[in-house]
């Protein structure tokens, strides 16, 4: 104290209620800031989780979307949106979970024992739901292959509709040849192209077995574009059958 005039007891004393008064106030502060941000929480839990839940349904609305699509362009171009899109939806619902989530910690400190669970289940409850991110990602993986096997798939059925016109030459020469060739030539020949045939035969039934895998099912609908693809690959076997009996024909 400044006076010179006050007794030492009492400078004790007034020390003693200087300390008790700033330790009563800055609890009084903290316990007024915790009310503020409580209150504050509160208000932030409800918004986000609702926010939160309307991000959820529409990423929901999304993994629906995603589908397999026979065309070669357009299949990866629909893929390269929806990865965007995709990311987008999981960097937005992570952020607001996480201030949920924020809200939540506050609330737990200064909610009743009978209230924590109940608020605890709101959050767990969006965590159940944001699965729907993981498997969003899973289909995109699932999607991405089928667009390269989609890709290789094509480029087979363009490789044998290719040889069928080159086998077709092979044939009609060894049955109306340019210049004279003796009878073993004639055997020889359509031996040489049966062995082919029969070479083309197996790679045109794994383009077969690949389209029962990637193409749809008996009773699933099939698009346009898939049909095109299918009935291209029933031409070529259609015309390699043809093919392959003409030539053991000409080599009996």
């Amino acid at each position: 104290m400044e006076d010179p005039n006050c007794p030492k007891f009492l400078e004790g004393h007034v020390k003693k209620l200087k300390e008790a008064w700033e330790d009563t106030n800055e609890k009084a502060q903290t316990r007024k800031k915790a009310l503020v941000d409580n209150m504050n929480s509160w208000e932030t839990f409800e918004e986000k989780t609702v926010e939160c839940h309307k991000q959820l349904d529409a990423a929901d609305a999304e993994f629906e979307a995603i589908k397999k699509i026979f065309d070669l362009k357009g299949g990866p171009q629909d893929y390269n949106m929806r990865m965007k899109t995709a990311s987008i939806f999981r960097s937005t619902i992570e952020e607001i979970f996480n201030t949920c989530s924020g809200a939540n910690d506050c609330l737990q400190l200064m909610l009743p024992e009978d209230k924590k669970g109940e608020i605890q289940d709101r959050i767990n409850e969006i965590k159940t739901r944001m699965e729907i991110l993981k498997k969003t990602d899973e289909r995109l993986v699932f999607i991405d292959d089928f667009n390269k096997r989609l890709n290789i798939f094509d480029q087979g059925v363009k490789d044998m509709e290719n040889w069928l016109g080159e086998g077709r030459k092979r044939l009609d020469l060894i049955k109306n040849p340019p210049e004279e060739m003796s009878p073993e030539d004639r055997v020889t020949k359509s031996m040489e192209l049966q062995e082919d045939i029969s070479k083309k035969s197996e790679f045109t039934k794994k383009l077969e077995q690949e389209k029962e895998d990637i193409f749809p099912k008996a009773g699933e609908k099939v698009s346009s574009d898939a049909k095109k693809f299918i009935e291209r690959l029933k031409s070529v076997r259609s015309t390699l059958n043809a093919l392959e009996e003409e030539a053991s024909q000409e080599c009996a």
